[in-house]
């Protein structure tokens, strides 16, 4: 069991050409999207709270986040596989802290965003059937990561879509 003993305010992310946004705190780690100026190379950072260390998870050229934290889970909506900036396709990725394991949830052309994670359930909105429905509503799916919280393994339930109605989102 790890404590954290922090009192007041203090800045986590200072850095004057770059700004940080949407964070996420769950037990000892800090986690948060930290994008340059004027530029479309987001990053996805996590910070250790006991020691205010701040290490960056994703480093490639394309945004990536925001994100979210459950335990040592973290997910986060990712475009290195959108073609250009009006590429819909955003995928969803989850890291395992404990194993510095990354894997890729979603894989679908169009997008999945707004997501977020709670215990072994990772939630997103998807706009997978936007062009069968003809609407502009995504529906809202999940995936079951299962008892042991790792994915793809064989307890996973795999993923679920909650909505199919255009007047639920």
């Amino acid at each position: 069991v790890h404590h954290v003993a922090l009192f007041g305010e203090f800045a986590l992310a200072v850095d004057p050409a770059r700004y940080s946004y949407v964070p996420a705190v769950s037990g000892r780690h800090a986690v948060w999207a930290h994008e340059e100026q004027g530029g479309l190379a987001d990053d996805v950072v996590v910070a250790d709270l006991p020691t205010l260390t701040a290490t960056p998870i994703t480093f490639l050229q394309k945004p990536q986040g925001p994100a979210d934290i459950s335990g040592d889970l973290v997910v986060w909506a990712d475009r290195r596989h959108a073609g250009d900036a009006y590429d819909p396709n955003t995928e969803i990725y989850l890291m395992d802290l404990s194993t510095g394991s990354e894997h890729r949830v979603t894989d679908n052309p169009e997008g999945q965003y707004h997501v977020a994670i709670a215990g072994h359930i990772v939630a997103w909105r998807d706009d997978r059937n936007m062009a069968a429905s003809g609407t502009l509503n995504g529906d809202i799916y999940l995936y079951d990561l299962g008892p042991d919280k790792r994915f793809g393994s064989a307890d996973d339930g795999g993923e679920i879509r909650l909505t199919d109605d255009p007047h639920d989102q």
